[in-house]
């Protein structure tokens, strides 16, 4: 339950970064991006791990839950990569 909390509000947060930094023209530096996705992705292992483990014990609804969770972190990850990966246009030089 505590996966798909922090993944709901990991994704909420992608996303409003995301859109305001897109306003502001992009990033500076592209290795906080780097590791922001790396995190995410550890933390979607870590939940499809967790889910494995207890596949026995847990109830239906609380796989449910968990594989959503990871599902979140999926696409958080897949979000931050098309951002790493795509650059922006160059601005055009100004004369003056």
């Amino acid at each position: 339950m505590v996966e798909l909390l922090i993944s709901f509000l990991c994704l909420a947060t992608l996303i409003v970064v995301l859109v305001e930094v897109q306003a502001e023209g992009g990033f500076r530096r592209r290795w906080p991006l780097a590791l922001w996705t790396i995190s995410l992705l550890l933390l979607a292992l870590h939940v499809v791990v967790r889910v494995f483990q207890n596949l026995d014990w847990w109830s239906p609804e609380r796989v449910f839950m968990a594989v959503l969770a990871a599902g979140n972190f999926g696409v958080a990850v897949i979000l931050l990569l098309r951002r790493l990966l795509t650059r922006p246009a160059p601005h055009p030089p100004t004369s003056g």
